[in-house]
């Protein structure tokens, strides 16, 4: 519904910063165990808390900071990550997906088709290595943000998850995107909305994330 309809990707950025920096570790040994000092940028605000912080100036490995950026969505383990980061490989990865602008700022726009093309790549092991692509997936799925798609899950399903949130102006935007594991019946659900209510957004996610599940699960009966 609305598949084309345009809005700021947000935290979504950070899995395809995740997988440029998997990719420059399948052909660089040692990526992932190279040791860079955790950064703060004072620009960066974010309405959903970070649970766990990293010490400012600290030497972290890639591969710590690329968990810290995906299960806590540090924006500062992201602004720290882009230090080392092939920019122009993220370019690449994102207009293979469509997004001709492709960027880091708040005013690049995709849709859920543009920007679920990410999931599928992970998915399908087209991009990454099987290796790779299951350690991004495996990633997502230790996301500490339990609103959104997760809340309108039974507990014990599985799910491989990225949320994005942005305040724009007087608005605000919050996404949610990812593969939910179902025995035989795995399936792909993006949701990016927009509004002045946060709660209200996340219960709107949560909401058609249950309606997705049990439509699925009537149809495998």
């Amino acid at each position: 519904m609305n598949e084309k309809e345009k809005f700021t990707p947000a935290s979504l950025l950070k899995v395809p910063v995740m997988m440029t920096l998997y990719d420059q570790a399948s052909s660089e040994p040692g990526f992932l165990e190279k040791q860079i000092p955790y950064l703060k940028n004072g620009d960066f605000y974010q309405n959903i808390p970070i649970k766990k912080e990293m010490v400012e100036g600290q030497l972290y490995s890639v591969s710590d900071l690329i968990a810290q950026m995906i299960v806590y969505s540090d924006n500062n383990a992201l602004f720290s990550l882009t230090k080392i980061l092939d920019q122009q490989s993220l370019f690449s990865l994102m207009r293979k997906v469509g997004i001709k602008q492709a960027g880091m700022s708040e005013e690049e726009l995709v849709d859920v088709v543009q920007y679920s093309s990410f999931f599928r790549i992970l998915y399908n092991s087209s991009y990454l290595g099987r290796t790779y692509s299951e350690k991004a997936l495996s990633l997502m799925t230790q996301i500490d943000y339990q609103e959104g798609l997760p809340k309108g899950l039974p507990k014990d399903i599985l799910i491989s998850h990225k949320f994005g949130e942005r305040n724009l102006g007087d608005s605000m935007q919050l996404h949610d995107c990812g593969i939910v594991y179902v025995k035989k019946h795995n399936y792909l659900i993006c949701v990016m909305t927009r509004g002045r209510d946060l709660n209200k957004m996340n219960q709107t996610i949560s909401h058609l994330s249950a309606v997705t599940y049990n439509n699925v699960q009537s149809q495998a009966e």
